[in-house]
């Protein structure tokens, strides 16, 4: 039990060294069973690069009867990988998305989205563009622009960088105010 009076509870695990490799472990909590005390989960601390001062979240988990492996990483960048320890350029783009969900099978590397409600609502991916410099603008798009797209890409043996096929929405005219 954490406890004080005034102010903000603060816990904090530190490693009193200088870092010298990335990817190394710099806090860990394991929550185990049994009484040998096997780690059945693990959230990380571990280092990015160096320098001492970036850092990554790591979760672990271990499958009924397999190894402890890492599940899901947060970047100090603000990567949200699953399936992976690094993030991935795909399509050409120089932008490494913000969620990545790699895998070895259809099944842990696909996204599904499901609405379980009793009426005729059914379930949407939401694909949206202003041109505000910041979030939570709405600035008005134009003619021209591109509000989001599905690009399909395969493997050449190099990269994952050619596109093969695309679905595109693109401005066609002049938007005004909730048209």
């Amino acid at each position: 039990r954490l406890q004080k009076s005034d102010g903000n509870g603060n816990f904090t695990i530190s490693r009193n060294a200088s870092v010298t490799t990335t990817d190394q472990p710099i806090g860990v909590i394991d929550f185990a069973s049994n009484t040998a005390h096997t780690v059945q989960a693990r959230v990380m601390g571990k280092t990015r690069g160096t320098s001492n001062v970036g850092g990554d979240l790591v979760f672990e988990a271990r499958a009924n009867g397999g190894s402890l492996d890492e599940r899901v990483r947060i970047t100090g960048g603000g990567l949200l990988l699953i399936g992976r320890s690094s993030s991935r350029m795909v399509g050409g783009s120089t932008t490494y998305a913000k969620l990545q969900v790699a895998g070895t099978s259809q099944s842990d590397s696909s996204i599904s989205i499901v609405n379980n409600e009793n009426n005729a609502n059914g379930a949407f991916l939401f694909i949206g563009k202003t041109r505000g410099g910041s979030v939570n603008t709405s600035t008005i798009v134009q003619g021209g622009d591109t509000l989001g797209g599905l690009s399909f890409i395969g493997a050449d043996s190099t990269d994952l960088n050619n596109r093969t096929a695309e679905i595109t929405a693109v401005v066609n005219g002049s938007p005004t105010n909730n048209t």
